[in-house]
């Protein structure tokens, strides 16, 4: 395997020359070297990749103590929304509840139950339905918002140790 090269010289020996081209012809690195230098180039995009992650963190956080404080607001949004849900679930399952016991006093004395009573029971049993997905979610919202905040502050606090590693992921 050759690869050109322009002008005179070469890695070992000497080239062989193409007039037609003005190109010098020098053997290929040996498999084991471009292996190397690839390890090597790939080794450095990655720091430099990690060294813009680095400042972007740095921009985006004075340190570990201020990404946990965004952390904990963000949590505290979500619970506060959760909160509120589980005082919505509450009434809505006191209203159901006495839905129900009207539509069962009806057939006790022998009445039919009304319309408005099996919509009432349908529609508070749906909003339920809804209002505790709604807060299924909340809480594997409050989840990933620990796990996306938890790499960040673990870099932080490495890069705030003695010596931090700015390179290391």
């Amino acid at each position: 395997m050759w690869r050109k090269v322009l002008g005179a010289g070469g890695a070992s020996g000497r080239p062989r020359f193409n007039p037609a081209d003005g190109c010098a012809a020098v053997p290929a690195a040996p498999p084991e070297e471009q292996a190397r230098r690839r390890a090597q180039m790939e080794a450095q995009r990655q720091a430099e990749a990690q060294g813009r992650r680095d400042q972007e963190l740095r921009r985006l956080y004075a340190g570990p103590g201020d990404a946990e404080r965004a952390r904990d607001r963000q949590i505290e949004a979500l619970t506060l929304k959760l909160n509120y849900a589980s005082n919505n679930l509450e009434q809505l399952e006191k209203k159901l509840a006495d839905e129900v016991h009207d539509a069962a006093r009806a057939e006790r004395s022998g009445r039919a139950v009304s319309d408005n009573n099996r919509e009432a029971i349908d529609r508070y049993s749906r909003q339920i339905d809804e209002t505790r997905q709604r807060m299924a979610g909340f809480h594997a919202d409050i989840e990933a918002v620990r796990i996306q905040y938890r790499p960040i502050i673990e870099r932080l606090r490495t890069l705030d140790a003695p010596g931090g590693d700015t390179n290391a992921p």
